[in-house]
């Protein structure tokens, strides 16, 4: 049984929220990949021995959203914190964390930290294309809605800019480690595919629709009593 959710979003920010854009726009708005409020930093340097100026350039993007969900009859208000790190040399940076809260008190989520490369680009800044590829972890949380292991995660993201409009998709797997609780079940690796797409209305309006796909493969060890016996 594979899973598959649905998001939609609207949000007041500059950047778009998975449909990636790190370059210099000259003549269509910037995109990223946080649908939050966010802000570009830019701090020129100086070289004392060439006397030219060096611009260094990051972007710096924070989010958080809330969101209520029911878990065997337990109704719980999420709240996911996320943050992206674009540096001017190809690389970014992605930490993510989530807390949960009932009648029954607060559960944590698993921290998730992910380092990308801007791999290829190709096209003007106004259609741009590009590719991504990233890896990072899972840690692990001593929560019950939260998981034990410490999971790793490879991935590929490519994204296409027409102007305001843009379409991403991605690809990662998540290779599950050994769990710390016995009375946790065991299951195999992840795999997630996602199909999003953008629109920026304005520098301050911008929608996206996204859409995740996750399978659940079988556990490997088969002396385990409490595991997964079939894909998911």
């Amino acid at each position: 049984m594979k899973k598959t959710l649905l998001f939609l979003f609207a949000a007041t920010s500059l950047n778009a929220y998975a449909l990636v854009d790190y370059s210099d726009s000259v003549d269509a708005p910037k995109e990223n990949k946080s649908s939050a409020k966010s802000f570009q930093k830019l701090s020129p340097s100086k070289d004392s021995s060439s006397g030219r100026s060096l611009s260094w350039k990051a972007d710096l993007s924070l989010n958080a959203n809330y969101e209520t969900l029911e878990i065997e009859g337990q109704k719980y208000g999420m709240i996911n914190i996320g943050t992206h790190v674009q540096t001017p040399v190809n690389i970014y940076f992605d930490a993510s964390y989530w807390t949960a809260s009932a009648n029954e008190g607060s559960q944590n989520g698993n921290p998730k930290l992910i380092l990308g490369f801007n791999w290829l680009r190709f096209g003007s800044p106004g259609d741009e294309a590009r590719l991504d590829l990233y890896a990072g972890a899972k840690l692990p949380s001593s929560s019950k809605l939260g998981s034990s292991r410490t999971d790793k995660i490879v991935g590929a993201e490519t994204t296409k800019r027409f102007g305001t409009f843009g379409l991403g998709l991605g690809y990662d797997i998540t290779l599950v480690g050994k769990s710390n609780n016995e009375e946790e079940k065991t299951i195999g690796n992840i795999a997630r595919l996602t199909v999003s797409a953008g629109w920026m209305v304005s520098n301050d309006i911008q929608f996206e629709i996204e859409a995740e796909n996750f399978t659940i493969n079988a556990a490997a060890d088969d002396s385990l009593e409490n595991r997964l016996t079939e894909k998911a």
